[in-house]
């Protein structure tokens, strides 16, 4: 569809005239006398309301007196609507509590709180998070507890990493999943 040559300004010179021929027939002969729908104007807008002329300030003393009885008048106005009413009485305080762990709290306390202290590991955990835990978040949980009870206090991470990684603490975790030494036969 593009003028000979390969020109762009010919080939957009082509699609105007194209698209006009089709404007013509699609308008139905309104050059030649056919009803048109009746064109709206567009209404002026209303102008703007017009504020009232201020006067000059005749004296800082009357503007001030003017404006300290026109006060008193919303005051006395206020009043006479508020009449007979009485103030809501005084609600004790909501008081904010945060549902964060201080650095005190223990997981036992925690947990305690939650109603699952005599509820099994996996129950402890989900109150605590909400979600099933894998087993290793599980062996964690009780690892944790159990120092928590040896030391009556929130152990630090490094006190946590010590323990697990302490042989001797292996046993009562996992004592139910991992056979024992079998008796000999003698």
């Amino acid at each position: 569809m593009g003028a000979p040559g390969g020109s762009t300004l010919g080939a957009l010179a082509a699609r105007r005239e194209a698209l006009m021929k089709q404007r013509k027939a699609l308008t139905g002969g309104a050059d030649r006398g056919a009803p048109q729908a009746p064109t709206r104007a567009n209404p002026n807008p209303p102008p703007p309301p017009q504020a009232p002329a201020q006067t000059a300030p005749a004296a800082a003393g009357d503007d001030r007196a003017a404006r300290a009885q026109q006060a008193a008048e919303f005051l006395d106005a206020a009043r006479a609507s508020t009449q007979g009413q009485v103030a809501p009485p005084r609600a004790a305080p909501i008081r904010d509590e945060s549902l964060r762990p201080t650095k005190t709290d223990t997981l036992g306390d925690r947990i305690d709180q939650l109603g699952a202290s005599d509820r099994s590991l996996e129950t402890q955990f989900f109150r605590l998070a909400g979600r099933s835990g894998s087993p290793m978040e599980i062996s964690l949980l009780a690892s944790r507890l159990e120092l928590e009870r040896q030391l009556r206090r929130p152990p630090t991470a490094n006190e946590l990493r010590a323990f697990i990684a302490n042989p001797s603490s292996i046993g009562p975790l996992f004592s139910p999943a991992v056979e024992g030494p079998r008796p000999s036969v003698g």
